[in-house]
């Protein structure tokens, strides 16, 4: 029994001791598999000594630095040098990706310019709404019921000697070379005088002008005036690149540089009149040259002209259209070129400005094909000049333009393609706004720098087949610049190429009867003889005593009176009418009123 307990403890302990054996051959078998590997190194036998002895085990390690294998100088400068030439080809890669980058976005940039240009000067002139007249009387109003300060402007004091506004005279506002004019100035100077025709300087450098009873050309200011030319039985002037251009009644076209006196005196001369021989006449010579221009049969006079900053466009007695570069001398600047005003292919905006003064017709406005691309000629009546663009009427009613087209001012697609156009093309956009039994014309043009009008009437079907000139409808259509209200639609818009109707009042009695353009502003005359005036304001040119520009038309205020005891908002009420013979005219910035003769 004893023997037997023995026998079983001692295979009991060989099992533990075989058990102990194998346990630590796992252990060594594991510790060579990872030194096998590519794997961290370690003493396995300083991790198993507590195991295997009881006295203290200490690794036996070796120190010594790393044995890098030697190259020689050869493989190290060869190593080196694609080190060099990766280095080179990443970046002629990394440069040549950077290059077709930026090429990409300039060339996709260049293309949509015009949408970019557009979106942004939309986006930056949104808070113009906040300036229109119905926030200011809202804010006016406002602060009267918080009881505050009124700050409202001082009216100017009338002169009592001052003449009444029916008494002929010149009345000014707007800018002068002297400050600017917020309430209709009367000119002294001119009182019991009518005249022919007024134009109001474009600059400060150069005087206004005035054509008086007689067809004398004056030069003048609000403190004095001057006779520049005299004998001439002048009708119009207008001004051009620094230059008058003056119509006489026998049809011909003066050239007339007011800042330069030599010039414009060595073109005057005496004669002795045949049938006064006592009394001398003066003779000007410098004219435009229609001898070599005019080609068609019985056409030897101008009927006709309007001029832009750097063109001048004219009709002749024969219904055909003309241009021509504007100036003294032949320009070579480059910041003076053409954009297609001129209405002729050969003059593009890639090319040349035309020799100055020189007439070319408009071969494809006065000539053109019909439905049937059959040719046939058209009788221009109208034409209106914007800064850089020109509008065109012929006595069909049909309306063409040509010249810069950057803000839609030709009413047609703004696009690469018709950024400037150097010919003709005609304006169709005007049917949805006719029912289809009405027969709708071109009734008047008027174009300012860059926003062009366009008056359109309609009759009915019966109407116009019986030859009956009733109207039955007249609409008043904008399209160009309207960054400063000018398109009178109610909305600032940088640009705009679809016409849209001009937004008089909610007064249906109230009708437009005439409109006339200055630089960025326009003037409405009704049908009461009341005036409107909408767009910039920023010389006073809206009469109004402010500043602010307008998009909606506003009724211009009346003439202030001596003695006059009304307030400014009591005078802002007020709304002047004109008589039979007055006229308004405006100029660049500024406006006036005069008794035609």
């Amino acid at each position: 029994m004893i023997r037997r307990q023995l026998l079983k403890k001692g295979i009991t302990y060989r099992l533990l001791n075989c058990n102990h054996q194998l346990q630590t051959f796992a252990l060594l078998n594991k510790s060579f598999t990872r030194k096998s590997s590519n794997t961290p190194k370690y003493d396995e036998a300083e991790l198993l000594a507590p195991r295997l002895t009881s006295n203290e085990y200490k690794a036996d390690k070796k120190r010594q630095n790393f044995q890098w294998q030697e190259k020689s100088e050869e493989e190290l400068s060869k190593e080196y040098a694609d080190r060099i030439e990766k280095m080179a080809k990443l970046k002629a890669m990394l440069q040549g990706l950077g290059i077709l980058v930026t090429l990409g976005g300039v060339i996709t940039i260049y293309s949509k310019w015009t949408s970019i240009h557009r979106w942004y000067l939309d986006r930056k002139l949104r808070f113009d709404l906040k300036y229109n007249k119905d926030s200011i009387q809202k804010k006016s109003s406002k602060k009267k019921s918080d009881n505050t300060k009124s700050t409202a402007p001082i009216l100017p004091i009338i002169p009592i000697d001052e003449k009444a506004f029916d008494v002929p005279g010149v009345y000014v506002w707007g800018q002068t070379a002297t400050n600017d004019l917020l309430y209709p100035t009367r000119i002294s100077q001119f009182d019991n005088q009518k005249f022919r025709d007024i134009c109001l300087s474009p600059k400060d450098s150069l005087p206004n002008l005035a054509i008086d009873q007689n067809g004398d050309l004056i030069k003048w200011d609000t403190s004095s005036h001057e006779f520049l030319l005299i004998d001439q039985n002048l009708i119009s002037v207008k001004y051009s690149n620094e230059i008058a251009y003056a119509l006489t009644k026998a049809g011909k076209i003066l050239i007339i540089p007011v800042a330069d006196h030599e010039m414009r005196y060595s073109h005057i001369s005496s004669r002795r009149s045949w049938v006064k021989p006592w009394k001398t006449y003066q003779n000007y010579n410098l004219s435009l040259d229609t001898d070599q221009a005019f080609k068609h049969k019985n056409e030897n006079y101008i009927k006709d002209f309007d001029t832009g900053d750097n063109h001048l466009v004219l009709i002749s007695n024969a219904c055909k259209a003309y241009s021509c570069s504007t100036g003294i001398t032949d320009v070579r600047n480059d910041n003076i070129k053409s954009y297609g005003q001129f209405g002729i292919p050969i003059f593009s905006q890639f090319d040349p400005m035309p020799k100055t003064n020189k007439l070319y017709e408009i071969e494809l406005l006065n000539a053109g094909l019909n439905e049937d691309k059959k040719l046939i000629t058209r009788e221009i009546d109208q034409i209106a000049c914007g800064a850089r663009h020109t509008i065109a009427k012929d006595k069909e009613g049909s309306v063409f333009a040509f010249g810069s087209n950057l803000f839609g001012q030709l009413g047609l697609p703004i696009s690469y393609n018709n950024e400037y156009v150097s010919y003709p093309k005609k304006i169709g956009k005007f049917q949805s706004y006719f029912t289809r039994d009405e027969k709708f014309k071109c009734q008047n043009i008027f174009a300012s720098d860059e926003t062009s009008f366009v008056e359109m009437t309609s009759q009915t079907e019966n109407e116009y087949y019986k030859n009956n000139s009733n109207i039955s409808k007249r609409i008043f259509f904008s399209f160009g610049n309207g960054k400063n209200g000018t398109l009178g639609n109610g909305r600032y818009k940088n640009s705009q190429e679809e016409p849209s109707p001009i937004k008089v009042s909610n007064n249906d009695s109230t009708k437009i009867e005439d409109l006339s353009c200055g630089g960025d502003f326009v003037v409405g005359t009704t049908n009461d003889k009341s005036v409107l005036l909408w767009g910039d304001n920023s010389y006073g040119q809206l009469a109004n005593g402010k500043k602010y520009k307008t998009c909606k038309p506003q009724y211009m205020p009346d003439i202030l009176k001596a003695n006059s005891t009304l307030t400014f908002n009591e005078f802002t009420e007020t709304k002047l009418h004109l008589n039979e013979k007055q006229v308004i005219k405006p100029g660049k910035n500024s406006c006036c009123i005069y008794w035609k003769s």
